[in-house]
């Protein structure tokens, strides 16, 4: 190596710049494209994110500090940080100082050419940077021979002590590492480049992954960098930085496709925001297309292939504005999760679907989709849709739509239609639990409708065929209709088929005929012979019964004599019963008979007449016998019973000892019931659960969570919510009057987030006993279980907590219906939420500052929502200010408020017009001191105003809030248009608010009727007449 070489530095070509004035586009890191959503303060590059390659590549940067020429290789696919991780690592303080300070960097214009580093080396000085991102144009240029000698210049340049220290970094995507790096033997014939293979050995290789860790992504969502946050929270598997890097160039397109790609994606938004699934065949896409486009549609047959190539082209970050689904013999696309995100999911404000996409989908959809479609339509009350989509899955052979249809039906008040589907289903399907689903719910629909005669004309076919659900029903009819022979006739037959059920209907219609005195009205008390006579009655009428049951046993082989003994227990009495038993064992011998008279004494009451029978059939060796005695000894004898279960138990049945354990810890004796489970789940594995129960119902935690988990593994778990609220059900008991916290309430709380499946609402079923002071209890949980950040934790509770909130049990809703226009929102669970999302906010999560916002906002809590909106950063994300405009109004602010959302109005953003309106309606009450009544009348004017801009401008909240207005002012005109537009658009509170107007005599009873039965068309009106598809045609 000549380390002796140019000892002067040769003029350079391109000359080196000072490190610490150069920026990070002169050396090809470009600033993201913002778009505009963060506001102006946004800086070009996003606040830097340490991973794992960071720390490697400190000791490299400090060596070339400390005097020692270095080589960097960071290798890595595209858009995954690389250029940006050297940035950061050359930019580096050491103690607080600079720590390449005096440094130079070559060139100082990136990128350069293989023959501008060959012509610039010899003058290449001490303490220089040599910068090579993308490092394949010099060492991988299709040249062997002049990536040789580029990679000897390098090799050179690190080994020259008189240039030393230099500091070489090179950026290398996986590909052409492995080009590089590949064994000699392995290498094209002709091709050799000694150097090029030499020189990743001089240097350090750093790799940096793809894709974020877990413990990264939860760091990444906690940034106070709102575009990191965003791009974490979305980015799909992991890829973090390709997200960043890929959105704002997706926006770019998205805004700039031409007209075919802008009516394709303006069509998938659309169908998006009707409920269809995220992907579309390729036909439906460009159905949609063309209708968007109508008339401007182009006339070559190649324009739909040049908009989808359009949009499916690859932006650095590897990402699309669609992605085309792997694997898929027919083409399905979906939108860009991002893109997803921003138009779909995380939009300001609902959106109605363009009425051009509802015919498409009604021809075209995917019929995976339709299911879908049909729920969500009928979601927002557009019934004729929503049966037209299940009509469509069911005939695509999805087995549980027509049933869907069918309960559509009857909840909209058409019994015929659904009637007729589930027609349909029994007539076709082939699966006989279907069959009888459908006929036992068609007529539990029917007989609620009071309509027992269909029930006979509907049934009676298949009755007639002997299907045993359809003669039972057709029985219940003819009840109804006062029919009792028709009915007992139809039991009887099923009864001489072996149904015990209608064996034991016709034992009771014999033993209590129309007939019977008992039966006959009573005017006067009977006299004695009058009595005796009803007693004679009584015990013929049950001797017929239980001669017919005898004789029915005879003939079916049926054992009825459990039945028999429970009619004459119930017409005659317990002794009558204990009489004919007697009778059945001695002379009969039917020893099983003790059991059944031991059961009927300790019923009675006469426990120790009961043991000496269950002593007799022990005696003859009566299966069950040794169980009978515990159940007779459980209310008198426990120790007794337990000592008889555990011989039970050791044959093998472990159920009299599980028995016996719920009577010690009914009897508050939780550690003797534990034992019995213990020893039965030796036998038996749902001992476990019980005992786990047991356990919790006495506030024993740790037994508890052990029962549990063993229940778990051996699949016989109980419900978590269960064992929870048991506890907490025990620490509300005992706590004491001066302290709000409960440790037993504490510790279920945390077990429960700790073990019960997180899936939405998770929190729902222990809402009631969450407050404040356990909130930090729940945070700790999630975050141990999931190994998350501190902050996203909060976020993960204070959601679930809003979550549980809306899902209420008592069915009422948090909005006002009364139409008074303001909203309050408050409960202990919101409170709760927004202090985790205020505290979450204030350590710098972005994605908690705007729900907690949002949620104080909700509660008029304004004060607090505008000291945290005060403390946002310097890169707030975009709907902020209008959030700080909705604070000010609810304070007071009117003229700033006004101010600010007069300027979102000119960008034509109509999203927080209902909130400031409704802080202008706070200040506008007319109930106020006499002289401030015209500037509170001027306030309610200025609601009004934005409200109905609101409504032109086509924001929903703003059609609810008007709607609310008109009503309370009593002018009723629009006000049901306005509740039927926002339902249309799936607004959450929209249809309890029309039931209410339509339930009320504001409005004329035709319109209740006609919305209940016919629901909405798409444009938001009350639809007119309209049939359901002719289901009798299905099968055929």
């Amino acid at each position: 190596m000549d380390t002796t070489a140019h000892p002067t530095p040769a003029p350079l070509s391109i000359p080196t710049a000072d490190l610490a004035t150069r920026t990070p586009d002169q050396l090809g890191i470009f600033p993201l494209s913002d778009d505009g959503r963060h506001g102006r303060t946004v800086p070009e590059t996003t606040i830097y994110f340490p991973r794992k390659h960071d720390a490697e590549l400190e000791p490299v940067i400090a060596a070339a500090a400390g005097g020692t020429s270095r080589m960097a290789i960071l290798v890595g696919d595209p858009a995954t940080g690389k250029k940006r991780a050297l940035w950061e690592a050359i930019r580096a303080n050491d103690d607080g100082s600079f720590l390449l300070r005096h440094w130079k960097i070559w060139p100082g214009l990136s990128p350069c050419t293989p023959e501008e580093l060959l012509a610039n080396e010899s003058g290449l000085s001490p303490r220089t940077v040599v910068w090579l991102p993308a490092a394949e144009r010099c060492l991988l240029s299709g040249d062997s021979e002049l990536d040789d000698r580029v990679a000897r210049c390098l090799r050179n340049l690190l080994g020259d002590e008189t240039r030393a220290p230099c500091l070489i970094l090179i950026t290398l995507t996986r590909e052409s590492w492995k080009t590089l790096n590949a064994p000699s033997g392995r290498t094209p014939p002709g091709l050799h480049r000694p150097n090029v293979q030499l020189l990743p050995r001089q240097g350090t290789v750093i790799r940096v992954d793809e894709s974020f860790t877990k413990t990264e992504l939860g760091k990444a969502r906690d940034s106070p960098e709102p575009r990191l946050a965003e791009a974490a929270a979305s980015a799909p598997d992991g890829r973090v930085i390709q997200t960043l890097v890929a959105e704002p160039e997706l926006r770019a397109r998205y805004r700039d496709a031409g007209p075919e790609s802008r009516a394709l994606l303006d069509f998938l938004i659309a169908a998006l925001h009707a409920g269809h699934g995220r992907w579309f065949p390729r036909d439906v896409l460009r159905q949609g297309a063309q209708a968007f486009l109508g008339s401007r549609a182009p006339d070559s047959a190649e324009w739909f292939a040049e908009a989808l190539s359009e949009v499916t082209e690859q932006v650095p970050g590897g990402a699309a504005i669609l992605i085309r689904k792997s694997g898929e013999t027919a083409d399905s696309y979906c939108l860009a999760p991002s893109l997803e995100r921003h138009f779909v999911t995380g939009a300001a404000k609902l959106v109605l679907p363009n009425e051009l996409v509802w015919p498409v989908l009604r021809e075209r959809a995917d019929p995976e989709n339709c299911r879908a479609l049909a729920k969500e339509c009928e979601k927002r009350h557009l019934l004729e849709l929503s049966a037209h989509f299940f009509s469509r899955a069911a005939e695509n052979g999805c087995p549980r739509a027509r049933a869907e249809l069918a309960a559509m039906l009857a909840r909209a008040g058409r019994i015929d239609d659904a009637i007729s589907q589930y027609e349909t289903i029994a007539r076709t399907s082939v699966d006989p639990d279907r069959v009888e689903d459908a006929v036992r719910e068609g007529a539990r629909i029917l007989f609620a409708a009071k309509r027992p005669k269909d029930v006979l004309d509907w049934l009676g076919p298949r009755a007639a065929e002997g299907n045993r659900s359809a003669e039972v029903l057709v029985a219940v009819a003819h009840t109804q209709l006062k029919r009792p022979r028709k009915a007992l006739a139809i039991h009887q037959r099923l009864a001489e088929k072996g149904d015990l059920h209608s064996a034991a209907v016709v034992a009771e219609g014999i033993a209590s005929r129309e007939d019977s005195p008992r039966q006959r009205p009573r005017r006067v008390p009977l006299t004695p012979k009058e009595r005796a006579e009803d007693r004679q009655c009584r015990q013929a009428q049950l001797d017929e019964a239980v001669s017919y049951l005898s004789e029915l046993g005879e003939r079916t082989g049926l054992d009825l004599l459990p039945m028999i003994t429970d009619l004459t227990v119930d017409a005659a009495g317990p002794e009558a019963a204990v009489r004919m038993l007697s009778a059945k064992a001695t002379e009969h011998g039917r020893h099983d008979a003790y059991l059944l008279g031991a059961q009927v004494l300790a019923s009675a009451g006469q426990v120790e007449d009961a043991l000496d029978w269950v002593a007799t059939a022990r005696q003859y060796n009566v299966p069950g016998a040794m169980a009978a005695a515990v159940r007779v000894n459980l209310s008198t004898d426990l120790m007794t019973a337990q000592r008889l279960a555990l011989a039970c138990a050791a044959d093998g049945d472990a159920a009299p000892l599980i028995a016996v354990g719920d009577a010690f810890s009914a009897s508050d004796r939780p550690r003797k019931a534990l034992d019995c489970y213990y020893e039965a789940a030796e036998h038996e594995p749902r001992a476990l659960g019980a005992a786990a129960l047991a356990a919790a119902r006495h506030g024993l935690f740790d037994d508890a969570a052990g029962c549990y988990r063993t229940a778990q593994r051996a699949g016989g778990a109980p419900d978590p919510a269960e064992i929870a609220l048991l506890l907490c059900r025990f620490g509300e008991a005992r706590k004491t009057s001066d302290s709000e916290y409960s440790e037993p309430i504490a510790q279920a709380l945390k077990w429960y987030v700790g073990t019960a499946p997180l899936v939405a609402g998770a929190l729902a079923p222990v809402a009631r006993y969450i407050a404040d002071v356990y909130a930090k209890d729940l945070v700790t949980a999630y975050r141990t279980r999931e190994d998350v950040s501190w902050n996203h934790a909060l976020l993960w509770v204070a959601d679930a907590l809003v979550d549980a909130d809306s899902v209420r049990t008592d069915g009422t809703d948090r909005a006002t219906v009364s139409g008074s226009g303001v909203e309050l929102a408050s409960s202990t669970l919101l409170v709760v939420a927004s202090g985790l999302y205020s505290e979450a906010a204030t350590a710098g999560s972005v994605l908690a500052r705007e729900r907690a916002v949002r949620l104080l906002i909700k509660r008029q809590s304004f004060a607090e929502a505008a000291r945290l909106l005060d403390s946002t950063s310097t890169c707030p994300p975009a709907r902020l200010p209008g959030l700080r405009a909705e604070a000010l109004a609810g304070l007071g602010d009117l003229a700033e408020a006004e101010r600010m959302i007069e300027q979102q109005i000119a960008d034509d953003d109509f999203s927080s017009a209902a909130g400031v309106a409704r802080g202008f309606l706070l200040h506008g009450r007319l109930d106020t001191a006499p002289e401030n009544r015209d500037k509170a009348r001027k306030n309610r004017d200025k609601a009004w105003e934005l409200a109905e801009r609101g409504v032109r401008g086509g924001d929903i909240e703003c059609h609810v809030l008007l709607a609310d207005l008109r009503r309370n002012a009593g002018q009723p005109g629009r006000v049901l248009d306005l509740y039927c537009t926002a339902l249309a658009y799936g607004h959450p509170r929209a249809r309890r608010r029309i039931e209410h107007y339509l339930a009320s005599s504001e409005s004329p009873d035709w319109n209740h009727k006609q919305f209940r039965k016919y629901g909405l068309d798409p444009r938001g009106e009350i639809a007119g007449g309209w049939s359901v598809p002719d289901s009798r045609e299905a099968g055929r």
